[in-house]
């Protein structure tokens, strides 16, 4: 619990679009000037959902709140706010910072858990697959994650850009580790190296990579050739396999489109 100026907010997604994903987060950096409960620092950042029915609450660069924060889901050690917390303005909170007193000055030069952090953007030159690259929170290191047709975070790519000065041989791309903690529902990953011709799906509902035995099963679960992500020589052993998919039993067709019509 604590009072702060909001001076930083960024969204992993479009905040006009009319529909989000359960996984969309803002996340607002905040200057602390008094402290009531909890590990808080000089420097905090806590994150919200959506707004609307997703209980988030919505904050103003540049305005004071007193924030009434509870440990985030992901258990990275960080803080999250709810519409339905007595989280307000600080201009509108006097009944609460009468109750509370004057609180404690937060510790100088401290900072919270950073959030995850937006590196930039590389297309795959050879298989035309457009990843963002993040510095993961928790562990800091630096990942690649696939952009889907309908992924939200195709409204913040800059295309031109990226087409022309972020674009690389697949041999390049393979540099970055493809993120095996947030895969995208029915992703699609293989290795381009030589080493192992199978394709992994990835199965949202059990949580787990299945391996597609061959190409008419590949097109019998709605595959598609534009959607196969290259898999860096470690990612195999990072993430849990599950059953394979059943063979189809039926022939390929030759008329299977490359990419969803």
């Amino acid at each position: 619990m604590f009072a702060g100026r909001a001076v930083s907010i960024q969204h992993t997604y479009d905040p006009s679009a009319a529909t989000f994903s359960p996984e969309d987060r803002t996340t607002i950096g905040f200057i602390v000037s008094a402290v009531w409960k909890g590990v808080v620092y000089e420097k905090m950042y806590v994150t919200t959902p959506p707004t609307g029915g997703s209980c988030g609450f919505t904050f103003e660069e540049g305005e004071e709140y007193i924030v009434y924060a509870h440990d985030s889901a992901s258990g990275d050690g960080g803080y999250t706010v709810s519409i339905c917390s007595r989280t307000a303005l600080l201009r509108q909170a006097q009944a609460d910072i009468d109750a509370l007193g004057e609180g404690d000055a937060p510790r100088a030069g401290t900072g919270g858990p950073v959030p995850e952090q937006e590196v930039g953007y590389v297309r795959d030159g050879d298989l035309g697959q457009t990843y963002v690259v993040v510095r993961r929170s928790g562990d800091g290191q630096v990942v690649r994650r696939w952009i889907a047709p309908d992924s939200p975070l195709g409204f913040a790519v800059p295309w031109s850009v990226v087409d022309t000065l972020h674009t690389f041989p697949v041999e390049e791309i393979l540099g970055i580790p493809l993120d095996a903690r947030k895969p995208w529902p029915n992703q699609l990953v293989r290795r381009f190296d030589g080493s192992d011709d199978r394709i992994l799906a990835y199965d949202a509902e059990l949580g787990q990579w299945r391996h597609v035995p061959d190409i008419a099963t590949f097109q019998a679960q709605g595959y598609y050739w534009c959607n196969v992500t290259a898999a860096d020589a470690g990612f195999f052993d990072r993430i849990t396999l599950g059953p394979p998919y059943p063979a189809s039993g039926v022939l390929p067709r030759a008329d299977y489109p490359v990419c969803q019509p």
